[in-house]
């Protein structure tokens, strides 16, 4: 986002009410100035899946996060699917669109619901669209089996810094 120097002024005088008035003629900022804001913020999303599941849940992606009508996280599980139980189970999340909003994705931790134990999932390398995808996974040690009683649902915290930057040229 680029401002010029007379936006620039309405928006400190909109950030500073006690100047009566700021006059464009005054302020005479550095060429190539970069203003920034961060703040940190937490995403709470889950992923169920539900009780009686079968292998279609393998590898099949599901919207865990919109934001203004942009799909932007996304949960799946992998692994190994045999007379139904999914054996060492690797969860995924992805990230996508996410900068599109000016987030940056710090820190992901995965928990199964019910268990106090987070888990920080570890960022993926990935060849394609590494500019606009973001990968992260966490092995599991248990297998899950899909007749169970309850669903099985997964918390998912997503740290991620908002940041704003204004340059002035």
């Amino acid at each position: 986002m680029e401002m010029d120097a007379t936006a620039m002024t309405k928006l400190m005088d909109s950030l500073n009410g006690e100047i009566d008035a700021v006059y464009p003629s005054k302020i005479m900022p550095e060429k190539d100035t970069e203003i920034s804001f961060d703040r940190m913020s937490t995403f709470r999303c889950v992923l169920s899946l539900i009780k009686g599941f079968d292998k279609s849940v393998i590898g099949s992606p599901k919207c865990i996060m919109e934001y203004q009508d942009e799909e932007l996280f996304f949960a799946y599980i992998t692994g190994d699917y045999v007379e139904n139980h999914i054996i060492q189970p690797v969860i995924h999340l992805v990230c996508a669109k996410h900068r599109r909003f000016g987030l940056k994705v710090v820190d992901i931790y995965c928990s199964l619901k019910g268990q106090d134990q987070w888990f920080k999932m570890e960022a993926k390398k990935s060849k394609e669209n590494a500019e606009l995808l973001q990968h992260f996974t966490v092995k599991w040690n248990l297998d899950f089996q899909c007749s169970m009683k309850r669903p099985i649902q997964f918390d998912f915290d997503i740290k991620v810094a908002a940041r704003l930057i204004i340059l002035i040229t």
